[in-house]
């Protein structure tokens, strides 16, 4: 799995709040969920708990960064990640 995007916040507060915790159609627990990986949103959080890690890369130049996101995004195909949102 893969996720891309920049955050203002810090990255455990994000991670925690919008993408383990959080509700929202476009975050992790959501795609599982209507993909039909998991049955529920608490299954779900039981999956990446026991599946995910983190890996980060911090780029200082905005530009560079869009290359790369756009680089993750385009080339890589990631299976959950909400293309169309821009963080």
């Amino acid at each position: 799995m893969l996720r891309a995007g920049k955050t203002s916040a810090t990255l455990r507060q994000r991670l925690y709040q919008n993408h383990l915790m959080g509700s929202q159609d476009g975050n992790l627990p959501a795609q599982l969920v209507g993909s039909g990986a998991c049955t529920s949103l608490l299954d779900a959080k039981d999956w990446i708990r026991k599946n995910c890690f983190v890996r980060w890369l911090e780029v200082e130049d905005a530009r560079e960064r869009g290359f790369i996101e756009h680089f993750m995004l385009a080339v890589l195909e990631p299976k959950f990640c909400d293309k169309n949102k821009q963080d």
